[in-house]
Parts: structure tokens; C-alpha cells; sequence
């Protein structure tokens, strides 16, 4: 295989502010979509936000948009202990979300979470979900 050295001398101060000013304006949209997501779940399962006490975040790696998920989740959720099952255990191919509604479903049943929690998720092929997830009544138990 050929190999090519390439040395980059100069870059225009006009291309770095557009590209500075671009990947600002996307981390805002990711800041804003994670805070829209949140909101509609919590809105869609009739929970406050200060009820619930413990989130697990779909986290991805990539310092932009994580940082966009923990800004977003800090001030809609600022109570919340935050979880993220990625930093533990690694990449879970492709199945991020369903991993973390099942460490927030076992939480939930060892009482280790009490009222709501929240689990986030999204993907890059644009697939994003808000779950919110709480304990059964007594009487209303599935069985």
C-alpha cells in the first residue's frame, strides 16, 4: 500500500470560524434535541420532572454529544443521579438502550431507585427514545 505524506501549511482564519461556528451550532441542536426528548417522555408518562431521582443515559463516546446529553440532562433533571452503562462496560452494539432499561428495570426492583426513573437513547441513524419507568402498584401489578 502507497503511503502519502501530506503536510497542511496554512489554514485560512475564515474556514476555522466557519468550522468553529458550525460545530457549535450542532452541539446546540444535540443540547436542544436531548432536552426536547426528555421533556416529551416525561410529559407522555405524566411524571415531573422533579419527581424523578435517577437517569440512565445512552452516552456515546464522543466528547460533543455527551457533553450536549449532560448539559441538557443537568438542567432539566438537575436533582437525578446520573448512570451510564457505556463508561462500565463498553461498547454494547447497538443495543446502548435496551441494556440500560434493563439496569434501570433491575434498580427499580431491588428498590435501589425509588419513583420514576428515566432511561434516554438515541443512535445515529436518528432513532431516539425517552422511557420513563417506575415501580407497578400493588393493585394494579402485571401478572
Amino acid at each position: 500500500m502507497a503511503v502519502r505524506k501530506v503536510t497542511v501549511r496554512h489554514i485560512g482564519a475564515g474556514s476555522t470560524f466557519k468550522v468553529a461556528t458550525l460545530l457549535a451550532f450542532l452541539g446546540f441542536i444535540a443540547w436542544m434535541a436531548a432536552c426536547l426528548l426528555v421533556y416529551y417522555g416525561l410529559e407522555r408518562a405524566g411524571v415531573s420532572a422533579q419527581d424523578v431521582e435517577h437517569v440512565w443515559v445512552d452516552l456515546k463516546g464522543s466528547a460533543g454529544s455527551d457533553a450536549a446529553a449532560e448539559s441538557a440532562l443537568g438542567r432539566v433533571l438537575p436533582q437525578a443521579q446520573r448512570h451510564a452503562s457505556r463508561p462500565v462496560l463498553g461498547d454494547s452494539f447497538a443495543v446502548g438502550g435496551l441494556l440500560d432499561v434493563v439496569l434501570a428495570a433491575g434498580a427499580i426492583s431491588r428498590g435501589e431507585a425509588e419513583g420514576p426513573v428515566v432511561v434516554t437513547t438515541s443512535s445515529s441513524n436518528g432513532f431516539h427514545l425517552a422511557l420513563v419507568l417506575g415501580a407497578a402498584e400493588a393493585d394494579h401489578g402485571v401478572s
